[in-house]
């Protein structure tokens, strides 16, 4: 059986009113991620934040 058959029309109302809420969670969490583990593949792209990583010479 698939979840969406289990659910009534009232779950449905609940999961659509906490959406925007959970997706503003997960982009905080993704953002601190990125922003505490300095990783510095995604971390130097960010403005300001970004020039802390000099240039690798070969």
């Amino acid at each position: 059986m698939s979840l969406m058959n289990k659910m009534g029309p009232r779950q449905l109302q609940l999961m659509a009113g906490w959406s925007k809420t959970v997706a503003t969670f997960g982009a905080t969490t993704a953002i601190g991620f990125i922003y505490f583990s300095d990783w510095r593949v995604i971390a130097s792209h960010i403005p300001f934040y970004g020039g802390k990583f000099k240039p690798v010479e070969e």
